[in-house]
């Protein structure tokens, strides 16, 4: 069977079946679309906040008792 038979076999299929094509193209776009979101979030949530930041927010804000800066890295030990 050539190519352009098989290409014009699938589109074919596809045509007829606007919804069974169409729903896992949405739930594909919808599952990059939460991935690609979770990992910007995390990447946000990894930034390191300046020490003078923390010092800010523990004078304004009057509810706060202590406040610790969080960092995180990674280092080599040889």
């Amino acid at each position: 069977m050539n190519h352009s038979a098989l290409l014009g076999s699938a589109l074919q299929a596809l045509l007829r079946n606007k919804m069974r094509s169409l729903l896992p193209i949405l739930g594909i776009t919808i599952g990059i679309a939460a991935v690609i979101c979770v990992v910007a979030i995390g990447k946000a949530g990894q930034t390191r906040v300046p020490v003078g930041d923390v010092q800010a927010i523990a004078h304004q804000v009057p509810l706060i008792n202590r406040v610790s800066p969080n960092v995180d890295g990674s280092i080599q030990v040889v």
